[in-house]
């Protein structure tokens, strides 16, 4: 059969394999950062309102949490606490 396999189809038989998988996941997360660290520059620069700057930080920031919560395969609550 295989090692353990996660929801993107990926499988790992050795620490290596695991290590590479890690790696790949991480550099998705870090793709994901650089995305939305253009988006609040872009939206908070462009907005010259402070507190509807921290509205767009704020959600962005949220959205981002979620998105790489998904990256690493813990959605929910439960999957966020540790």
């Amino acid at each position: 059969m295989g090692g353990p396999q996660g929801d993107r189809g990926l499988e790992a038989n050795s620490s290596n394999d695991i290590s590479n998988l890690i790696a790949t996941l991480d550099n998705l997360a870090e793709d994901e950062i650089k995305q939305v660290a253009k988006r609040v520059f872009v939206s908070t620069s462009i907005s010259q309102n402070g507190r509807l700057d921290s509205l767009i930080v704020f959600y962005q920031i949220a959205a981002l949490i979620w998105r790489i919560s998904k990256i690493y395969g813990q959605t929910g609550i439960s999957g966020l606490q540790g």
